[in-house]
Formats: C-alpha cells, sequence, structure tokens
C-alpha cells in the first residue's frame, strides 16, 4: 500500500491510474507512468532513475498528510 511505502520513506513509481495515479504526485512519493505506457513504461521510468542515478526522496512531511493505520483500518472494516 502507499501508506506503508511513504510511512517507510520508500519511493513510489506507480501507474498514473485511480488514487495512486493522484496521491504519488500530490503528495511528492515518487513518480507515475502513464497507464497506455504498460509494463515499458514502468521499466523505462526504472531506467531513467538508474541512469540518472536519482531516486526520487519521500519528503518526511508526506506521512503526516496520511491518516493514522488504525483509521486507515478502521474505514477498511467499515467498508466490508
Amino acid at each position: 500500500m502507499l501508506g506503508e511505502c511513504v510511512r517507510a520513506r520508500v519511493p513510489v513509481l506507480a501507474f498514473d491510474l485511480g488514487a495512486q495515479g493522484e496521491r504519488v504526485p500530490d503528495l511528492g512519493v515518487g513518480r507515475v507512468v502513464p497507464v497506455e505506457d504498460g509494463a515499458e513504461g514502468i521499466a523505462a521510468a526504472l531506467q531513467t532513475m538508474l541512469q540518472e542515478g536519482r531516486v526520487p526522496v519521500v519528503p518526511p512531511e508526506a506521512a503526516a498528510r496520511l491518516p493514522a493505520a488504525v483509521v486507515a483500518a478502521a474505514s477498511l472494516r467499515e467498508l466490508y
């Protein structure tokens, strides 16, 4: 899940689709790839990061913008 990655300060590479496609750039925690680029787009983005020698940095304040794990879990329980 995105929340776990952000809290662990692990950058995210995701498709520009749905909630992750919106939240990754909004939080500034990684990069998104157009879904129509498919797996090749993900591979190209990874290769670019390796060639540049720059992995996106997860800002420490990003985690503060996410709900606490217990709140997120309660929200999921309510859905089911």
